[in-house]
């Protein structure tokens, strides 16, 4: 469980980017954070783990205070919290197998890290990984030589390998055309069925929000206007978030 408490975000001293934000998330939710551009989304999802360093508040994971939290004890936490980002963050020269390896280096001795050693049930994970998201058939083909559904869909089997409790997603499906936006939207929806992982997610698009989400947080000028069930929205509320 993450749970928010109060939270505040200022970044230039003058305008806070979140105003008391105080939400909870449940392990193995599928939730949507929705709102217009500049409501506060990324900053909220990018202080869950640690990204974001709060002016004001609490982010408590499994009762520990991640604001609190420095060196390796941090590192830690942040093993269990993947993010995935819209911008893929892949190596375009590396294949889609030593992309996702780099989800274990949080695992890694700084020695082996840095030299790119694995044992074996690393990689036995990854490709666990990429069968999840099926991608097995792209393992040896290079980054740079996949569609943008597909890099993000190995992004997503990276985040897997990490062996997370949670999963943070920042617009992943901003930049892909709608066909593949509904294959990565499947995919993270497949991963909290099978897996029981936690997938929480920012999205543009209120139609897939409704449609893959157990419940929406709606974000307005830093602050939650709405938390509810996503059948439990009406379309008064998705026009109040968005006039």
């Amino acid at each position: 469980m993450i749970s928010v408490q109060d939270l505040y975000v200022t970044y230039d001293k003058r305008t806070p980017a979140l105003r008391g934000v105080t939400v909870d998330f449940y392990d193995g939710e599928f939730v949507g954070i929705i709102g217009l551009s500049g409501s506060g989304k990324s900053t909220l999802l990018k202080t869950l783990n640690g990204l974001v360093t709060p002016s004001k508040g609490k982010v408590l994971v499994e009762g520990n205070n991640l604001t609190q939290l420095k060196g390796k004890e941090l590192r830690n936490l942040r093993r269990e919290i993947g993010f995935v980002f819209q911008e893929f963050n892949l190596v375009d020269r590396s294949s889609v197998l030593e992309n996702v390896l780099i989800g274990r280096l949080g695992y890694q001795s700084p020695v082996k890290s840095f030299f790119g050693i694995f044992k074996e049930e690393d990689y036995q994970l990854a490709e666990e990984s990429l069968d999840t998201v099926g991608l097995t058939a792209k393992t040896f083909e290079r980054g740079d030589q996949l569609s943008g559904g597909q890099k993000q869909r190995v992004a997503i089997a990276k985040t897997l390998a990490q062996e997370p409790k949670v999963i943070l997603a920042d617009e992943p499906v901003a930049s892909l055309d709608q066909n593949s936006g509904k294959v990565v939207m499947d995919t993270f929806k497949r991963i909290q069925q099978i897996h029981g992982i936690s997938i929480i997610v920012n999205l543009h698009d209120v139609d897939l929000a409704r449609k893959y989400c157990d419940r929406l947080v709606g974000l307005k000028d830093g602050k939650v206007l709405f938390d509810q069930k996503t059948e439990e929205i009406s379309d008064d509320d998705i026009t109040g978030l968005y006039s």
